[in-house]
């Protein structure tokens, strides 16, 4: 599971997607057992990437490549999102809960598919200009 999560983290998708459905399927853990979990692997992994680019540069502005502008409006509303989830989660019964689940993680996939047509594409259309 933590080849899943790095490869997922050099990715810069956390993992988060793909860690509930293997502790849900493979391990058989419960929805209520697997989120915990699946949001502790998720902070070690954003920790290390933390660590790890803390330093580092951003390649056309002047500043580090962490944008804390964006975490200061993105934390709060995280916090609270998590807030409600766990006091929804608290009296739903596991079938919808787990049911929520999988609809969340199917508009992902549909997104992040959305969004990879959309670079597919332009990338051709950037090779077939540059080869003409």
């Amino acid at each position: 599971m933590s080849l899943i999560v790095g490869a997922a983290n050099a990715a810069g998708i956390g993992g988060g997607a793909l860690i509930m459905p293997i502790l849900l399927i493979f391990l058989k853990a419960e929805v209520s057992e697997a989120a915990p979990i699946s949001n502790f692997c998720i902070f070690l992994s954003s920790l290390t990437r933390f660590i790890l680019f803390f330093k580092r540069q951003h390649p056309e502005r002047p500043r580090t490549l962490q944008n804390y502008e964006i975490a200061t409006v993105f934390m709060p509303l995280l916090l609270l999102g998590t807030s409600i989830g766990v006091m929804i989660g608290s009296f739903l019964p596991q079938v919808i809960a787990l049911s929520l689940l999988v609809l969340v993680i199917a508009f992902m996939i549909y997104n992040s598919f959305v969004k990879y047509m959309q670079l597919y594409k332009q990338e051709n259309q950037l090779k077939q200009s540059l080869k003409e």
